[in-house]
């Protein structure tokens, strides 16, 4: 089994795009959207363990 340990550039400025809109909804108490933000990372974020460990505890 292979691991990816590191993001590619192009796909980390998605992902981290994605928590910083989960985080300012949030903020704004825009549940349903800033789940919605947190499964756009969960999705990039799949192969890259680390990545995809912190939207999990996140989600939690």
């Amino acid at each position: 089994m292979k691991f990816n340990w590191k993001i590619p550039q192009g796909l980390k400025s998605h992902y981290q795009s994605e928590l910083t809109q989960y985080a300012g909804a949030l903020r704004a108490g825009h549940l349903q959207q800033a789940w919605g933000h947190l499964e756009r990372a969960h999705i990039l974020g799949q192969a890259y363990p680390k990545e995809h460990t912190c939207v999990h505890w996140k989600m939690l």
